[in-house]
């Protein structure tokens, strides 16, 4: 009986450890949609040298499909296609910086 009573004891422990850990992994591992709106910005990776997919015009400043795209997806996330950041990145960091969240999302004519 004592043994009985103390494999229903683990059993018990074990399944109010589950809601613990799985609160826990959910606060770990936030929906980056939701971090992002709390961001208010979203960072985006894109190219500066590959017209016509994401380059800098003469200004400076980033042009090309991957920027149209990215004010579009920025303004369906935030409301405001002005809370985007570019960053720059070459095809061989694309994945680097996406792994190490130094962006929220990849373009950089990466399909």
């Amino acid at each position: 009986m004592k043994n009985t009573f103390q494999k229903l004891k683990n059993i018990a422990i074990g399944l109010a450890i589950i809601p613990v850990l799985a609160l826990s992994l959910n606060a770990k591992d936030k929906n980056s949609i939701d971090t992002i709106k709390e961001q208010g910005k979203v960072r985006i990776g894109v190219f500066s040298d590959k017209a016509p997919f994401g380059y800098l015009d003469s200004n400076g400043k980033h042009q090309g499909f991957d920027i149209v795209f990215a004010k579009r997806l920025t303004k369906e996330l935030l409301g405001d296609e002005n809370k985007v950041e570019f960053i720059n990145l070459e095809a061989a960091n694309r994945v680097e910086y996406l792994v190490t969240n130094k962006v929220d999302i990849v373009l950089a004519n990466f399909t």
